[in-house]
């Protein structure tokens, strides 16, 4: 197709298997980098987590985290000279959400009521455990910046929960292991459409969005692309979606991704194909 192709990708479940690793992915992924397709991850993680990932990957393409509630564009990328947001290191930033120092005080002042345990409030240790990551990549995974990762211990009161960050300007979304907390209109979809909006003042005409994720936090990024696939969650089950043409992949994790990315690619490249 002419024009400029974008993929967004969740991460855990998504491009990432279950041991968040990306075997079975490397056909596709490949295939993106020599097409010179941007990938753009679009996750929970942090910042510190995603450019881990993007070293392993060898991505230099912008970023989307903590669900949404930021995208980070990489400074001279593409040429890109952008003006929004605010500059942090060698990135634009553009904060969608609330900041976490603002989060953490509210559950520190409410979350024991309502039977919370955050990320701020456990070891490094403890969330190795719960997450099944190391104890390196937990603590990076407790470097929130615009956002707080959660769980109820016991039964807990979430409705309650939720009323009450509603009042502070706060929602809560479902992750595929944990609650997060993030600031009100922060969603992977309202970031997706941001930063496709800033990129397509730059890039070469049409953008076509593709979309991939497998959770209830990622329907918001599966409805604001122009294809988007769901992946199975684990227990092989799909996240109910109603988003118009979404597509199912056979499996999960990378191989799963790695045959819908190339599907789609040798159907947006076949003659008289799909246009945006």
């Amino acid at each position: 197709m002419d024009g400029t192709i974008l993929i967004y990708t969740d991460l855990d479940g998504t491009l990432l298997d279950d041991a968040y690793s990306f075997r079975g992915a490397e056909e596709a992924l490949a295939a993106i980098r020599r097409r010179g397709i941007p990938l753009i991850p679009c996750s929970s993680k942090t910042r510190a987590e995603v450019e881990r990932l993007r070293l392993r990957l060898g991505l230099e393409d912008p970023f989307i985290v903590e669900n949404g509630a930021a995208c980070f564009l990489p400074d001279g990328w593409r040429g890109i000279a952008a003006d929004e947001g605010f500059r942090d290191g060698a990135y634009r930033v553009i904060r969608l959400g609330a900041d976490s120092v603002r989060i953490r005080r509210f559950l520190a002042a409410r979350g024991r009521d309502f039977g919370v345990r955050g990320f701020g409030d456990a070891t490094a240790a403890e969330i190795a455990r719960r997450a099944g990551l190391s104890l390196e990549e937990a603590e990076l995974a407790r470097r929130r910046e615009f956002s707080e990762v959660f769980w109820f211990e016991g039964e807990g009161r979430p409705a309650e929960l939720a009323a009450a960050a509603a009042r502070e300007g706060l929602e809560i979304t479902r992750g595929g292991r944990f609650h997060h907390l993030i600031g009100r209109g922060a969603d992977k979809g309202a970031a997706v459409r941001r930063l496709t909006a800033l990129l397509g003042r730059h890039l070469p005409g049409p953008l076509l969005t593709i979309g991939l994720g497998d959770g209830a936090n990622d329907l918001p990024l599966l409805a604001a692309v122009d294809r988007a696939v769901l992946l199975p969650r684990a227990d092989g089950s799909f996240e109910p979606c109603a988003v118009p043409g979404i597509r199912h992949a056979r499996s999960r994790g990378g191989r799963g991704w790695n045959e819908a990315v190339l599907a789609l690619l040798a159907e947006l490249e076949r003659p008289g194909g799909p246009s945006p």
